[in-house]
Order: C-alpha cells, then structure tokens, then sequence
C-alpha cells in the first residue's frame, strides 16, 4: 500500500505559521507603495498645469499600461495667410482710325458735284468691374480733318459715345446708360461702325439667357427729349420727343438653324421743321439662319410687317430679305454670295407705305456707297472674295441691281441714312447698278488697312430724277485699335 501523510486539521495552520502569513503580506504591501511615497517626501507638490488643446492623437491599435502619459505630438506650423484677391479688374481700349474718301460726281440734295474729305475717329474707353457690377466710359473725337477753324472747337466732334452701368447675375444682365445695341444682322437695329461717329441710345436694357440656346433681350430708349419751340416765331408748342423700343427672342437649335423673333416700336413727335408730325409704329419680325458643313455654307433670311399711324394716317408697310454666302469647293477655294431685298414703298393709292427701316447698318447690305436703304427698294446682289492666309488679306467684289418698288410722285429715292435723294417721277423703276470691289489687310492684330473703288451706273428711273451722271467713290482706311 502507498503511504499517505497522516491527516492534519484547521487548528494546524494557527499560531506561528498564520502571523507569519500576515506578516509577508503586510511587507509586500509596504514595498509596493514604497517608491511612490518616496517621491512624495523628496519632491514639494504642483499642481499639473492645464493642458493647451491640441489635435487628438492618431488611434493606436493597442492601449500601453504606461504610467507616464505619452508625449504629445507639436502642432503643424501655421500656413501664410493668403492676400486676398483684388474685386477690381480694368480694361483700357483705344482706337485711331483714319479714312480718306474721294467722289467724282456725287450727289446729294444739296451737293452735286466732286467732293474730297478725311475723316477721323479717336476713341479712349475704360471698362472697370467690381464682383458683379460693370461700368464702361468711352470718349471719342470724330471729324472730317479741316472742317473746324484752327484754334477753334466747333463742339461736336467730341463726346461719351458709350457711358453705362451694368449689373450681372447668373443669367444675364441689367444695363443702363448710354450703349451700342445690335440686333441680328443689323437691317433694323445697329451700331454702324462704318460711320464715324457711329450709333448709341440712351437706353435701359435687360439680357437674359437661361439656357445655353435661349437668349431674351429688351431695351427702351430716349432718341430725342422733350422741348418747346415756337411756329411762325409766336406759336408755342410742347414736344413729348421721340422714343424707341425693341426686344428680341432668340432660339438655337442647332449651328444650322437659329431662330429669332424681333419687335421694333418707334414714337417720333412733332419737330420746329415738322410742327405736326406724330408718328407710332410697330413692326414685328422674323429671323432665320445659320451654317452648314462648319461654315462652308451659309444663309440668312428676315421678313417684317408694320402697322400703326402716321400723322393720324394708317401706317402699313412690309419687307423681305434673304442671303446665302458658299465656298466654291474644299478649303483654300474662294466664297460666293447672293441674295435680295424687297420692301415697299408708298402706294399712289396710299394703301401701302413706305418701310420703315429704323436704326440698321445698311452699308454692308446694299452698296458700300449707301446710295439705298430698305425703303422702296427692290435689289439683287451677287459677289465673291477670297482670303489668304499668308498674308492675312482678303479681297473681293460684288454686284448690285437697283430697282424702285413704286414709283409714282410720293415714292422717293432715300440714302442709306433715309436722307432724301429725289422723288419718284414715274416711268420705268430701274434706278441702276452698282460695282464694289475692296481688299482687306491685317498685317499686325492691332492694325487693319482696308481700301476699295466703287462704280454705280444711274438706270432710267435715277436719269429722270435728275442724276445721270456716273459716279466713283475711292476710298482708304487706317485703323489701329487695342486687340
């Protein structure tokens, strides 16, 4: 058998080996706070001071049973503050043009004969912008060279062509003062720059676009301001002045097709020239045009009714137009263009009137000797140019055909500025042809010359209203403008 201890009891375990039990445990308890407490008594007692708030420590995947607390990490260096950005851009412009014209037998109501002249434009402008707000001032000094005494200054040759202020905003603008407002091709409303001192309104106009293919714009403005005049030199007579208005919808559906929808309103009131005259007139039009085969082809057509009344006379009157311009094969090859223009003028029965064609740029379309408006004109036109790439220059030339729509003793013979050349006498309506030939050079982009003759051939209807003579028009121009 396998010895066994012989058994013990509880009463064993007391006395000598229980104290001494006691004792160990009080020993190890001791040691344990030794250290602590001998820090104590060495070191005099501060109060921790309070933390700086830094960034949280990254995580750590695992807590250290440390004492001591972790070191904590410097905080990033401070980045420089950025200046902040100027709100104000400026924009500067100028431009000196010069332009030297010669006519060999011109006419005009009251000038027939040779006439020789240069004429000049100087313009400074300024365009400012601050966040959303825009102000733009340009001055110009127009003349023809000679025309004021040395030493003198007649007074209207200088002046604000364009003075406004502009409001922007997400999708569109609020302008208001004085502006250059151009609608389509400019047959009705246009700066035309061709002529010196050009054309602005004192207007208020709103622009909107909400989506990339709608545009909508509106402008009223004050052509002539109320004054008082006497008739027969005792008459007194208060003019409300004259006033013009137009608005335009405007719809692209694609590079091929651009849709406009245009209304043109005009209030003319009574002049010391014309005491009685009171004119309201309203004309809606219609707009289409665009390019194909990235501009290779392209076409324009436009085509007006106006209503209202004239010196308390119905006013009815109506227009069309149509252009095409195509190149004559691949690139490098040269453009060909054609097109007509029909508007009415006033009837022997007094049914139809003469079209009113308000503000445009006629130079462009009817002869660069602005011997026609769209008034009482039936015209045809076909010309070609080409462009060369090495040197940048450009030259061209086009034909014109000239016919009256009526022709009765009211109708008349206008200039491209509505100035009248001389009344319809009746008998065959050719008024004559015309030949425009010009170059274009750009041989810096701050510098354009442009140049050109023009020959207009007076038809039956012109030699009976007393020009027969035939007439050249020379012509150079120098333009240096800031880019």
């Amino acid at each position: 058998m396998q010895h066994m201890p012989p058994p013990t009891s509880r009463r064993a375990f007391s006395g000598r080996p229980q104290r001494l039990s006691w004792t160990l445990a009080s020993l190890l308890a001791l040691g344990a706070w030794s250290i602590p407490l001998a820090s104590l008594a060495q070191t005099p007692y501060a109060p921790e001071p309070a933390a700086t708030p830094v960034p949280p420590p990254e995580p750590t995947p695992t807590v250290s049973p440390v004492v001591a607390a972790p070191p904590v990490a410097a905080p990033p260096p401070v980045a420089p503050v950025a200046a902040p950005r100027n709100p104000w851009s400026f924009e500067p412009s100028a431009q000196v043009r010069l332009r030297g014209e010669a006519r060999v037998n011109g006419y005009t109501p009251t000038v027939r004969g040779d006439e020789y002249f240069v004429t000049s434009r100087v313009r400074v402008g300024l365009r400012a912008s601050w966040n959303r707000l825009r102000v733009f001032a340009q001055a110009q000094d127009v003349r023809n060279l000679g025309d004021t005494p040395p030493g003198n200054d007649g007074g209207t040759g200088f002046g604000i062509h364009q003075g406004y202020a502009e409001v922007g905003f997400d999708h569109g603008y609020v302008r208001i003062g004085r502006q250059e407002v151009n609608y389509g091709t400019e047959r009705f409303l246009g700066a035309l720059d061709w002529l010196s001192n050009a054309r602005s309104f004192d207007a208020a106009r709103l622009h909107l676009t909400p989506t990339q293919k709608l545009e909508f714009d509106a402008f009223a403005a004050i052509t002539r301001g109320e004054n008082v005049f006497l008739v027969n030199g005792t008459d007194r007579h208060t003019s409300a002045g004259d006033y013009f208005a137009a608005s335009q919808l405007a719809y692209t559906v694609s590079p091929a097709l651009r849709l406009e929808a245009n209304y043109f309103y005009r209030h003319d009131s009574a002049t010391t020239a014309l005491p009685t005259r009171s004119r309201d007139i309203h004309a809606p039009t219609i707009r289409a045009g665009g390019n194909f085969h990235d501009g290779q082809l392209r076409y324009d057509v436009e085509g007006s009714v106006q209503t209202g009344q004239t010196n308390l006379g119905r006013h009815f009157a109506y227009s069309f137009v149509g252009d095409f311009t195509a190149r004559m094969g691949g690139a490098g090859m040269p453009f060909v263009d054609g097109g007509a223009s029909y508007a009415t003028g006033r009837s022997a029965n007094g049914h139809v009137d003469e079209n009113e064609n308000f503000f445009p740029t006629n130079h462009k379309f009817y002869g660069f000797m602005d011997l026609f408006g769209l008034r009482n004109l039936i015209e045809g036109h076909i010309g070609i140019s080409h462009r060369f790439t090495h040197p940048n220059l450009t030259i061209a030339a086009r034909g014109f055909e000239f016919f009256e729509q009526t022709t009765n003793a009211t109708s008349r013979w206008s200039t491209a500025t509505g100035t009248t050349v001389a009344t319809g006498q009746g008998g065959s309506r050719h008024m004559g042809a015309e030949a425009d030939f010009w170059a274009s050079y750009k041989p810096l982009d701050f510098l354009s010359i442009n140049g050109g003759y023009s020959l207009f051939v007076p038809g039956a209807a012109a030699s009976a209203m007393g020009h027969d003579d035939t007439q050249h028009w020379f012509w150079l121009q120098v333009d240096v403008f800031t880019p």
